[in-house]
């Protein structure tokens, strides 16, 4: 996986209870669901999705709030 470094201050920047365990989970779903359109969610308010085209890749993080 490339280095996510960045993507996982941002994670835990909207959800600072989440563990480095959940993060990593999240990210790696998110790069596996990308094929069908879809996000890794944990059920906490923190949606994570993945694009990648050619040479380039994109995390976005999502956060909802009530």
């Amino acid at each position: 996986m490339r280095h996510l470094h960045i993507q996982k201050k941002l994670i835990k920047a909207n959800y600072n209870k989440a563990t480095d365990t959940e993060i990593d989970t999240l990210l790696k779903e998110a790069k596996d669901k990308s094929s069908s359109g879809k996000t890794a969610y944990n059920g906490k308010g923190i949606s994570v999705g993945y694009l990648d085209k050619d040479d380039y890749y994109q995390y976005q993080v999502l956060r909802f709030y009530k």
